[in-house]
């Protein structure tokens, strides 16, 4: 299995998004990758994942709306 990581500051809006997309596709492609996420900075994103989880409401939202099943991003 061979890997990705995608970063981003906070690792709470683009790379979860990223991560959970990518991982959505590659199972659908039966591709042998697997991705993670990671931030730069995620002290910035403590806050936000405290009140509303480790992902973004508005990522979360699109994932829902693009078929990608929860367990690949909670």
């Amino acid at each position: 299995m061979k890997k990705i990581l995608f970063v981003c500051t906070g690792n709470y809006y683009r790379s979860r998004f990223a991560e959970a997309y990518f991982n959505y596709l590659s199972e659908l492609l039966n591709l042998n990758y697997k991705a993670d996420s990671s931030g730069l900075e995620i002290n910035l994103a403590d806050e936000l994942a405290k009140e509303h989880g480790e992902i973004s409401k508005d990522s979360r939202a699109l994932l829902e709306e693009i078929g990608v099943p929860n367990n690949l991003y909670e």
